[in-house]
């Protein structure tokens, strides 16, 4: 999700960040948040395709989890606190 507080250098650096996920070898990316549209850029300049982007959390929380998770998979949420994802997280651990 957004990161905020980064001022002039918000952009580049959620670029940065899914530039990061992609060379870390991460199987699947999910980006949430306005300034998240970066980090799908920087995935989609890499050829990286398993990859997602809402540009709101709701937005997210309409889709069944089930379609983007199973339940073996480790998931690692990355944002602002702001960004209040505490709801995506308590839908992610409802995967069964």
């Amino acid at each position: 999700g957004d990161m905020f507080e980064l001022g002039s250098f918000a952009a580049d650096m959620h670029y940065d960040v899914g530039r990061y996920a992609v060379e870390k070898g991460i199987d699947r990316l999910i980006f949430i948040g306005r300034m998240s549209e970066n980090m799908k850029k920087a995935a989609d300049d890499a050829g990286f395709r398993d990859c997602f982007y809402f540009p709101t959390q709701e937005e997210f929380l309409k889709h069944d989890m089930k379609d983007f998770f199973d339940s073996g998979y480790t998931v690692l949420v990355k944002a602002s606190r702001g960004m209040h994802l505490e709801d995506t997280v308590r839908k992610i651990q409802e995967v069964k």
